[in-house]
């Protein structure tokens, strides 16, 4: 018999715009470092930096999901490996179009001289700039420079559906503003994150602790359904 972690996840592969995949990858990131004594300042900078990539990459539906990761992560261990009895974590649904009518709404993108990456980070990547027009990439681009002066972007899926993600500086910011503050908690609390999650790991991993939370899965499943035949 082996133990399994209850961070490990096996997720199927994902050729949508996936945003619930994205709270899993932060809070469990957060975690797995914290269980093995490597939350330090490079790593959580690295991070706090994949948040940023999808600030700048307006897809902000992605970049609040991960922050909620962050928020579930600062609740501690015992929050974090009891809520699968409850389910997988809940995301709001997504609505897709086809992407050759959502390519007939994109404005041609204007050619600009390409800026140093010191000019694009005292801009915000151009968030306070005129948009020079709209573009398609794929769905997890992170690299920056792609996004200058954009105003919106069509995401396509591996199919034939796409969505569009717009610039709002009001977003931008706020996003920004909540990832710059729970970084310097997190970096802030590393050290007592680090013992707390190191500590309840032997609890959390043994084999005990994953037939109670099978139990209590169970539980939660028939209670459940009996709400729901109930209301029916």
């Amino acid at each position: 018999m082996i133990s399994i972690p209850g961070i490990s996840i096996w997720h199927p592969t994902y050729s949508s715009y996936s945003i619930v995949y994205r709270y899993y990858d932060m809070r469990n990131r957060l975690v797995t470092l914290s269980c093995s004594k490597r939350l330090d300042k490079r790593s959580i900078n690295d991070s706090f930096d994949t948040i940023f990539s999808e600030i700048a990459a307006y897809r902000y539906d992605r970049a609040e999901e991960m922050l909620k990761g962050v928020y579930d992560f600062l609740k501690g261990p015992d929050y974090v490996f009891n809520s699968c009895k409850y389910g997988i974590h809940k995301t709001a649904p997504i609505q897709f179009e086809e992407c050759k009518e959502l390519r007939k709404t994109l404005r041609e993108r204007k050619n600009l001289k390409d800026k140093n990456k010191s000019f694009r980070y005292l801009t915000m990547n151009g968030l306070f700039l005129p948009s020079a027009g709209d573009i398609e990439l794929r769905r997890c681009e992170t690299e920056t420079k792609y996004f200058y002066r954009v105003g919106r972007v069509l995401y396509a899926t591996e199919g034939t559906t796409g969505i569009i993600r717009k610039k709002s500086i009001y977003q931008s910011l706020t996003l920004t503003f909540k990832t710059f503050y729970l970084r310097g908690i997190v970096t802030k609390g590393s050290a007592e994150l680090m013992s707390t999650y190191g500590s309840s790991m032997k609890e959390y991993t043994s084999m005990e602790s994953w037939e109670r939370l099978w139990r209590e899965a169970e539980e939660a499943d028939s209670l459940r359904l009996s709400n729901s035949i109930q209301q029916f």
